[in-house]
Formats: structure tokens, C-alpha cells, sequence
């Protein structure tokens, strides 16, 4: 009911409080659902490092397809997991632990700016089951590359 989150103490406080969620820089640490976040690089590093539970739980439990966008050109990349273990975790854990996923368009982009990852947003475009086929996953990324032009304009190179 509040409208904004100064509301609180400057009107009334006759309202009820629900929760209270604890954040670190601006980072609300509770998973509210697939379509409802873009994460900063600092954002999922700070959620895979922490292992917070129901991010933990969420993302390992599906695959998707994914886009990453460089916030500094707009840039996009259209990216997918399928059939690991820790499913979107997994994946989105690896460009937190090196920074371009094996990416080799991230990484020219890295050889000429290290810092450049920190400009990434990671973002959910459509869920995949957990036992989605390599087949399957390819061919739905490859629909949002093409909806999304990311070859033409963005950093899918295949």
C-alpha cells in the first residue's frame, strides 16, 4: 500500500509491514520470479558467491534462454543452458567465475577493455525445462537471436 519506499515516515504509520528483506547495494537478496529482474554483473556475482537459497533454487532448477546486454553500446547476446545439473546456475556461475562465459566475443571485447563484463545485465527471456534437449534449446535460442536482430547488431557471432 505504500507508494514509494520514503512513504513509510513521512505520512502514516498506521500501515501494516509484511516483510522486511535485507539488501546489499540496492539488491533485494529474495528471488520474486523469472521475468520480474535484470541482475548487474555485481548483482549475480554477489548472488552466486553468497549462494543465497531461493536464487540457488530457482535458477537451478530450470534452463533458459538468456540475454546479456552491455549497458554502455546496448549491445545484446543471446545465450542458453540445457541438461546441466545446476541448470541457469551453472551456466550464469561460469560468466561470474571468468567473466565471458567461453564466450569468444567476450573476449575480444575483455582484450580491449578488461572492466567491460561490468557493464553486462543479465536478463531471462524465456524458461526451459530442466531436462530440455541441446536440439531443443538451440533452436528456441536461435529464434530469439533472430527476433532480436543480435547477430546484425549484438555480440552473437554464430
Amino acid at each position: 500500500e505504500w507508494k514509494n519506499a520514503r512513504g513509510w515516515y513521512q505520512k502514516k504509520l498506521d500501515k501494516k509491514i509484511i516483510a522486511i528483506t535485507h539488501s546489499k547495494n540496492g539488491l533485494a537478496q529474495s528471488f520474486n520470479g523469472y521475468d520480474d529482474f535484470v541482475l548487474s554483473f555485481g548483482e549475480l556475482s554477489e548472488i552466486i558467491h553468497n549462494q543465497t537459497d531461493d536464487w540457488y533454487k530457482a535458477l537451478s532448477s530450470v534452463n533458459a534462454v538468456y540475454i546479456i546486454t552491455d549497458i554502455t553500446n546496448g549491445k545484446q547476446y543471446i545465450g542458453t543452458s540445457w541438461n546441466d545439473n545446476d541448470g541457469l546456475w551453472n551456466r550464469w556461475k561460469f560468466y561470474v567465475d571468468t567473466h565471458t562465459g567461453g564466450n569468444v566475443e567476450f573476449e575480444n571485447i575483455l582484450d580491449v577493455n578488461p572492466e567491460q563484463y561490468r557493464n553486462f545485465r543479465f536478463a531471462i527471456l524465456q524458461v526451459l525445462p530442466k531436462n530440455v534437449s541441446k536440439d531443443t534449446a538451440e533452436k528456441t535460442e536461435n529464434k530469439w537471436k533472430k527476433k532480436l536482430f543480435s547477430r546484425e547488431f549484438g555480440n552473437n557471432k554464430n
